[in-house]
C-alpha cells in the first residue's frame, strides 16, 4: 500500500512536470534524484552477495523500463491523469500470464476473480463513452487514443518487468537492486539527453522543485515494491498497487479539474475491492 501510495504522487508530479519542461529532462533527472531514496537505504542494508543471474535480469529489466517510462510520460502529457493512470490496473491482468512463465507463481481461484474485479473497474471509468449499446465502446476507446494506447504498453511492460525484478531481487537484496536499476535508468536516460542534438542550444525550464520531488516519490515506490516482490507473489504486489489509481482519479479532479469524477471515482472502488479480494482469497 506504501508503494501504491507512493506511485499515485509520482504519477500527478509527472503529470505536472512534462506540462513545465522536455519530456527528456524529466526522464534523465527523476532518476537521479530518486537516488537520494535509495543510496541511504542500501548504505544501511550493505552490499549482498550477487549471483550471475542478477546481471542478465538487470539488462532486461533496464531496457524494459526504458520504455515503459518514455511511453508513461508521454500517456500523461497526452491525456488526462484519471483516464491514463488507471490503465495500469490491467498490469495484473497481463501478470496472469507472465508470472507463471517467469517466475512460476500461479494465481489462485480467488485471485483470478480479484483481477476480473479490477478489469471491470477499468470498463466502468470509461462507461460513459456506451452510446447506442455499444456495450464494448469502452474498451475500444482505449485504442482510440494516443495516451490510453501508451499507457497500455506500459501495463504489458510492467507486468513482464515486475517479474523480472522479483529474479533481481532473489538474487541480491531490495536496497541493491533498487539503487542498480535506478542507476542504470538514470545513465541510460542522461546519455540520450546529451546525445539529443535537438535540444542543443535550447533554452529549457527545469523546475527543479517538481523533478526532485517527482524523483523522491519514484525512488520511494521502487523501494517499497521490491522490498514487497522479495516475499509476496509478484502478481498481488502488482495488483495491490494499481490501488495508486484511486488517488490519480482524486488528484486529477481536484487539481486538474478534469470531468467524469463519479464514474471514474465507481471505476477506482471497484478495482479496490478487487485488489481486496486478491489481498484476502488469493
Amino acid at each position: 500500500l506504501l508503494t501504491a501510495f507512493a506511485h499515485s504522487v509520482y504519477g500527478f508530479l509527472g503529470k505536472k512536470a512534462v506540462g513545465k519542461t522536455d519530456q527528456r529532462v524529466v526522464s534523465a533527472s527523476t532518476f537521479v534524484f530518486a537516488l537520494i531514496v535509495l543510496v541511504p537505504f542500501l548504505v544501511w542494508q550493505g552490499i549482498p552477495t550477487v549471483l550471475p543471474l542478477f546481471w542478465i535480469a538487470l539488462l532486461v529489466s533496464g531496457i524494459l523500463n526504458i520504455v515503459a517510462f518514455s511511453w508513461f510520460l508521454t500517456a500523461l502529457a497526452e491525456g488526462e491523469l484519471s483516464l491514463t493512470v488507471p490503465l495500469l490496473a490491467l498490469s495484473p491482468l497481463f501478470l496472469t500470464i507472465t508470472s507463471p512463465l517467469i517466475v512460476g507463481e500461479f494465481p489462485s481461484l480467488g485471485g483470478l476473480a480479484g483481477v476480473l474485479l479490477v478489469v471491470i473497474g477499468c470498463y466502468v471509468l470509461r462507461i460513459h463513452t456506451i452510446t447506442n449499446g455499444k456495450w464494448l465502446e469502452p474498451f475500444r476507446q482505449i485504442w482510440t487514443t494516443k495516451a490510453s494506447r501508451y499507457m497500455l504498453g506500459v501495463a504489458v511492460i510492467y507486468s513482464i518487468a515486475a517479474a523480472v525484478d522479483k529474479l533481481g531481487v532473489q538474487h541480491s537484496s531490495p536496497a541493491f537492486w533498487s539503487v542498480s536499476i535506478v542507476v542504470f535508468l538514470a545513465v541510460a536516460f542522461l546519455l540520450l539527453f546529451f546525445l539529443n542534438r535537438n535540444l542543443k542550444g535550447k533554452n529549457i525550464p527545469i523546475p527543479f522543485f517538481s523533478l526532485i520531488s517527482m524523483g523522491l516519490f519514484l525512488g520511494a515506490t521502487i523501494l517499497f515494491q521490491n522490498v514487497a516482490v522479495k516475499d509476496g507473489p509478484v502478481l498481488y504486489v502488482n495488483a495491490i498497487k494499481s490501488s495508486s489509481i484511486l488517488l490519480s482519479v482524486i488528484f486529477g479532479h481536484v487539481f486538474l479539474k478534469e470531468k467524469g469524477f463519479h464514474e471514474r471515482f465507481a471505476g477506482a472502488i471497484l478495482i479496490l475491492i478487487g485488489i481486496m479480494v486478491i489481498r484476502f482469497f488469493g
